[in-house]
């Protein structure tokens, strides 16, 4: 008997890093809509990608970086972090982005929502996944 083919979902975790904060993201290859997950410490950010790991088995990474004519003392800092995760067997892929923070700010306001500091980064990840998906 033929099974019909399968269709294998990949996810895909947006990040949006900072030095204290960083921004989670995530959508998956079947829906391509990207969703502003959490804003975490970044000194916790290794601990709950492997809880990702877990739950979504190898997902993706899209870390925005900085656009060329934007490259600040971060980018060291974000090229590192691209590092260290590529070495404990990530995929990591890079996704140039503008002023996602401001955006996601504006979006926020025009959203009418509370404590935007305190969304702000989750949801420049959203920007910076939607991005990637979309020209992918």
């Amino acid at each position: 008997m033929k099974q019909k083919n399968q269709i294998i979902t990949s996810y895909y975790i947006g990040l949006d890093w900072g030095e204290a904060r960083c921004g989670l993201a995530l959508a998956d290859s079947e829906l391509k809509v990207a969703t502003a997950l959490e804003e975490i410490a970044t000194n916790k950010l290794k601990e709950r990608l492997s809880w990702f790991r877990q739950e979504y088995g190898n997902p993706i990474i899209i870390l925005g970086v900085p656009g060329k004519g934007h490259l600040t003392e971060n980018w060291n800092k974000i090229k590192k972090i691209k590092q260290e995760l590529e070495g404990e067997d990530w995929i990591v892929e890079t996704h140039e982005e503008f002023f996602s923070t401001k955006e996601a700010i504006s979006n926020l306001k025009a959203a009418q929502k509370k404590k935007i500091n305190k969304r702000d980064n989750m949801e420049a990840a959203r920007i910076i996944l939607q991005s990637w998906l979309e020209k992918s």
